[in-house]
């Protein structure tokens, strides 16, 4: 039988890809930060590949806002 820690004991790692997304990542991520809130910690870390828009830059601006927001590109 598993027994799961409640979300409020939890250390939450956020793992995504991304391509093309500026228009939508920062409202993504803050959401996902919402619904993940009672949790101890939060931390992202998102793979950005071959972006031919701003995503790199959005991705920069949530890595100065949030310190537990990591990328690479």
């Amino acid at each position: 039988m598993t027994v799961h820690k409640p979300i409020n004991d939890s250390n939450i790692l956020i793992v995504g890809v991304a391509r093309n997304c500026q228009k939508t990542l920062r409202h993504d991520v803050l959401r996902l930060r919402e619904a993940f809130a009672s949790a101890r910690t939060i931390h992202h870390y998102v793979v950005e590949s071959d972006s031919d828009d701003r995503t790199v830059d959005v991705l920069e601006g949530l890595a100065e806002e949030l310190p537990e927001f990591k990328y690479v590109t």
